[in-house]
């Protein structure tokens, strides 16, 4: 198991955006995240995908680059680049 501090170790900073997407249909936040090093981005990428999973019972976020619909009209899409994570979360307004 990964503890959060050992995930937080090599953050390299992030930006996060909320967009309210057009027609009332809801709302799209966008985070990105740096880490030093590839392997910073595998922990938190890892652990990301752990407490997902463990908020929305049920659901699998196993294959989270794919996007997973968590019901309710909230909806999770995710993916490690190098040493980079991004995940992209859209709810309804």
């Amino acid at each position: 198991k990964i503890k959060v501090t050992e995930a937080s170790a090599g953050w390299g900073g992030d930006r996060v955006v909320i967009i309210r997407e057009g027609n009332a249909r809801g709302y799209r936040l966008l985070w990105k995240c740096n880490w030093d090093s590839e392997r910073d981005a595998e922990e938190f990428y890892t652990l990301l995908v752990a407490a997902l999973t463990a908020r929305f019972a049920g659901k699998d976020f196993s294959h989270l680059d794919r996007g997973v619909d968590a019901g309710a009209g909230r909806s999770f899409k995710g993916q490690r680049e190098a040493a980079r994570v991004t995940l992209q979360v859209r709810w309804p307004a």
